[in-house]
């Protein structure tokens, strides 16, 4: 496997890891306990800015072969 593949897959699973770790912080509250908490939406976040960094060094070839995914 390529090493832009093995990089690639690493990538993915960061996204995937802040996915869920988002998930879990907003399951149990509500909009209202989001909203009173800026601990929360700190942690809410840097996930997203992790999805984005991971994102945007995912390899031209895997964007290319994988088009549908935005």
């Amino acid at each position: 496997m390529p090493h832009d593949a093995n990089r690639d897959i690493l990538k993915v699973k960061d996204v995937l890891h802040a996915i869920e770790l988002i998930q879990s912080f907003v399951a149990k509250g509500t909009i209202i306990t989001f909203i009173k908490s800026d601990l929360l939406q700190s942690a809410v976040i840097r996930q997203f800015e992790i999805i984005g960094e991971a994102g945007s060094k995912i390899s031209v070839t895997t964007q290319s072969a994988y088009q549908n995914i935005e």
